[in-house]
């Protein structure tokens, strides 16, 4: 996990909304089919229509960011992708800010 790269990923406004979409999970307004080997796996189509205007190209280039810094992990099921937080990366970057800003450096 590289701590600067996940901090630049959730320093963007937009990529923080669409991690709370994801940590929402699946609901009835899904677009996208479930997936059974990720149930709360949600499609970009899924994502897209609470996103204000924005456009499918743009969505992809913060998905992109999300997946890169390791935050989003995805699973391609026929011609949709499913979408989900990455619980591990989280962690760890929680533990590294810990580590790096927290009590355990100045105690």
């Amino acid at each position: 996990m590289d701590l600067l790269k996940v901090s630049a990923a959730l320093a963007d406004p937009v990529r923080l909304a669409i991690l709370d979409r994801l940590a929402a999970g699946r609901d009835r307004a899904c677009c996208s089919p479930p997936n059974p080997n990720v149930p709360q796996g949600i499609c970009a189509c899924d994502v897209l229509p609470m996103m204000e205007s924005m456009g499918q190209s743009r969505l992809a280039y913060h998905m992109k960011l999300l997946r890169e810094a390791g935050l989003v992990e995805e699973q391609k099921r026929g011609r949709w992708v499913y979408y989900t937080l990455n619980q591990e990366t989280l962690q760890a970057y929680l533990t590294g800010l810990n580590r790096r800003l927290g009590e355990e450096r100045h105690p």
